[in-house]
């Protein structure tokens, strides 16, 4: 029960965290800054899990779903903030010829990102590995078709 409500709480300071990123980005110029600065906030969460998926760092529970609430909250809001021919930044315009496959995209993030948060609450690290997996698979993907190039 004990571990149950720790989780809870961190949970929901992970929401109230991702909110305030949201909040403080909802003031940038344009859908272009904000959807950056969400995307930007992802990154940070792959670059803190990517260690406990290679096994260079030790599966920490807590830590773990904090950081999947986290990159799921941020996709979801991402995800709204694709107006047609908003393509400043890297967005191709390829994302509106196939806005289901990029929304598709987006949902398949959002679902390993909820996933890697019930790994984590759950303690399962094997469940959390095949979660990672699908989620950065997903961002790769996407990258790859509706992203322009640095």
């Amino acid at each position: 029960m004990r571990k149950a409500f720790k989780t809870m709480t961190l949970t929901a300071s992970a929401l109230a965290l991702g909110f305030a990123i949201t909040a403080s980005s909802g003031a940038l110029a344009n859908v272009q800054e904000e959807r950056e600065e969400l995307m930007k906030g992802i990154v940070g969460v792959m670059k803190k899990l990517a260690p406990v998926f290679k096994g260079e760092a030790a599966f920490e529970g807590e830590m773990v779903a904090m950081n999947g609430a986290m990159a799921a909250e941020n996709f979801m809001k991402a995800k709204e903030l694709f107006p047609e021919g908003s393509t400043e930044g890297r967005a191709l315009p390829v994302i509106w010829e196939q806005n289901d496959k990029f929304h598709g995209f987006f949902e398949d993030a959002i679902s390993g990102a909820k996933a890697v948060e019930a790994a984590g609450a759950a303690g399962d690290e094997a469940a959390f590995k095949e979660a990672f997996m699908q989620m950065g698979g997903s961002c790769k993907s996407c990258h790859e078709t509706f992203r322009k190039p640095e």
